[in-house]
């Protein structure tokens, strides 16, 4: 029972972290999209793109993780 209580607490934390770097990654794109002093420059479609459709697998990802590793009767 510890085991799987360690091993439930270290997926919850990774999946927590990966959530964190993905969010931080879309606000550094963001950012850098942005700001006018910076050369970097992406279509409106491709920007929309990666904010959207990954934040919504991110989130899928680990509502997915979160449901497996906390089931009820568990």
């Amino acid at each position: 029972m510890r085991s799987d209580r360690g091993l439930r607490e270290r997926y919850a934390t990774l999946a927590f972290g990966y959530l964190v770097f993905f969010t931080g990654f879309c606000i550094i794109v963001v950012i850098a999209q942005g700001h006018p002093a910076m050369e970097f420059q992406l279509d409106k479609e491709i920007v929309i793109t990666l904010v959207g459709s990954t934040a919504v697998a991110a989130i899928g990802l680990v509502g997915w993780i979160a449901r497996g590793l906390f089931k009820a009767g568990n």
